[in-house]
Order: C-alpha cells, then structure tokens, then sequence
C-alpha cells in the first residue's frame, strides 16, 4: 500500500498552537496554478490527521522527469514547481504527470503517479503512542538513511525545500503559519548555473555535486548529526561556501499535558 506518514495520537492532548484553520505562509503566497489542458486524473490523501498537525493540507508539486539508460525515469533537476495544495480525503483533479507529495513537514518517499482518468490513492500511515506519552515532540529522523534520501531527493526535485518552516516558541521547525516569516534563507543553487560566477575552490566542489547526473550525488551538500539535525552547503555571490544548520523537523506541533 502506498503510504505518507501521519501522527496520531491516543492520548487526550492539548497542542502548544491555536488550532482552527490555520494557513501555511506558503499556501498564501503561492502562485495559482495556469489551468492545463490534456489528460487529467485524480489524487487523494486519505486518513485522519493528528491532533497537533495543525495545518492538515496536502501538497504536490508536478516534476519534469527524463528517460535514463536503464529504462528509469528520473526527475529533471528544479522542475518540480509550481505546487498545488488540497484538504485530506478530498480528490484533487490534477494533470497526468509525477508529483512529489508532502504533508505536515513528511515527504512520500518517491514520486507519486497521477494517470489519465485514473484516482490515485496515498494513505496516511497511523502512528499511535502509548497513552502515557502525553507531552513530547515528534520529528522527521535524520539519523535514518530513508529520510536523508528523501532530502536529497527533494532537494534536487525543487531546488530548494518543499515546505517552508519556522521557529516557534517552542524552538525547533515547524511549517510557518501565515503571516510568520520563515526562519530557514532561500537557500538554492542558482549561483551553480550563472555563466561566468567567479567560485572559490570549495564554491566548485559544492556546484560539481550540484551538477551531478543524479540525486544520490548531491550528499555532499548535507551533513547530518545523531541527534537528528542537519547543515546543508550552498554557493552565493562572491563564489563562496556558506552553511545553515536545520534544527529538527517536527511534523506536529509539540504535545503539551492538557
């Protein structure tokens, strides 16, 4: 079964955010999306979002993808743009294509296939907690080696990251609701691809992982610690290395005793 991660909790909690409707700063800054003609099927994520998951909005981002030697399709670099967002076990009518798909900070490992005429169907994976568990916080895990390649997968899919996140009272990153301002930069490889930008030695060896043949070459821009955070590397003007250490990705607001 095709599967996206979702918390949810046994226990009676109070959450650390004012819950109803909340909007993403992204969702409201977001170019509408030109309608499209051609085949068109239907998405939907399905299932039932935690109680500290506040936003509870889906999001794809159709991607170009390419033929490659040994029969695989693989996503052409910073295509996947242009992103639409959408309720829970609402269908979405999108263009036939490949989509990534995020939700709440987690990322469905791989693309998803929207097909002419066709309902796709993702379901949200149900994680419960022991009753007990009644204050805490629940983060993406990037000591694991399936989250590190989701990153990198993104990364390469968009360019930049898929959600935009903030930091909250609480500390530690979360999506950034609307009208809070994002606490990560615009971090993305434009610089890599100017024609002329003058790089200092550790600028080139960053842009030749950049410009790599596929995401699995581009590690060397992330550096992931045990506890769960991460630095990531990018290039800016005058043609140096610059870093920004990611604090750990909630995918809910903290879980408070009520």
């Amino acid at each position: 079964m095709k599967t996206l991660e979702s918390i949810l909790f046994a226990a009676s909690l109070s959450i650390a955010l004012p819950a109803p409707a909340l909007m993403m700063t992204e969702e409201m800054e977001a170019a509408q999306p030109a309608s499209v003609s051609g085949p068109q099927g239907q998405l939907i994520l399905a299932g039932q979002a935690g109680p500290t998951q506040l936003f509870q909005r889906a999001k794809a981002a159709r991607c170009a993808v390419e033929p490659k030697a040994e029969g695989r399709a693989q996503v052409v670099k910073g295509s996947c743009a242009t992103p639409v967002y959408f309720n829970l076990n609402e269908p979405v009518n999108l263009p036939a294509g490949s989509y990534l798909l995020g939700f709440e900070n987690s990322l469905y490992p791989g693309l998803v296939e929207v097909k002419n005429a066709q309902t796709t169907r993702i379901e949200l994976v149900r994680v419960e907690l022991p009753p007990q568990a009644v204050e805490g916080r629940v983060y993406r895990d990037f000591t694991k080696l399936a989250e590190q390649r989701k990153q990198y997968f993104y990364t390469w899919g968009t360019g930049a990251h898929f959600f935009l996140q903030a930091e909250y009272e609480f500390g530690d990153f979360y999506l950034a609701q609307w009208p809070v301002r994002p606490a990560i930069p615009n971090l993305n490889y434009d610089y890599c691809v100017r024609k002329g930008a003058p790089l200092a030695d550790e600028g080139a060896e960053i842009c030749r992982s950049w410009k790599g043949a596929s995401f699995l070459e581009i590690t060397d821009l992330f550096e992931f610690d045990h506890r769960g955070r991460f630095t990531q590397y990018w290039v800016g003007r005058p043609g140096g290395v610059f870093k920004y250490q990611f604090k750990r990705n909630l995918v809910g607001a903290p879980l408070a005793s009520g």
